[in-house]
């Protein structure tokens, strides 16, 4: 009797285990899928966003999900003509994506590329426009200022 009693217990405790296990592997796709849907979700609110423009240059569009990365963005008027200093950052844009939509864009809005990589054209200003990529944002930073001869 003590034995089958003993039996039962470990068979009980076999199957516990194994609703254990099973809980875990439910828990860990739910953690995905939560965290795949909220990824979506950004994505969707960014492409909801207003299409909006560099402040400066009333052209330039902003690729969506991008916003201002702190303070230290300057927009200037000098003699020589203006110089204006940006850094964007997003959770979600796609480096790839973002630096593809630029290359169509600035060829639309009459940037020429330079020798220079990264580097733009247009009458007498000149325009850096760098997308970098980390493993937790993409950034965008764009630089425009007088043309130097």
């Amino acid at each position: 009797m003590q034995l089958f009693r003993n039996l039962c217990i470990s068979f009980a405790c076999l199957i516990m285990l194994s609703s254990c296990e099973s809980i875990k592997q439910k828990i860990g796709s739910a953690e995905e899928s939560i965290q795949t849907s909220s990824l979506q979700f950004r994505r969707l609110m960014a492409s909801l966003d207003v299409q909006r423009y560099v402040p400066g240059i009333p052209d330039m569009p902003v690729y969506r999900g991008f916003k201002p990365l702190g303070d230290e963005n300057a927009v200037y008027d000098v003699v020589e003509g203006r110089i204006i200093d940006i850094t964007y950052a997003s959770e979600i844009a796609d480096a790839q994506k973002v630096r593809d939509f630029y290359e169509i864009a600035l060829n639309q809005l009459g940037w020429k590329p330079t020798q220079e990589k990264n580097t733009y054209k247009r009458e007498q200003e000149t325009l850096l426009l760098e997308v970098i990529s980390s493993s937790q944002t993409t950034n965008l930073h764009i630089l425009l200022q007088p043309y130097d001869k």
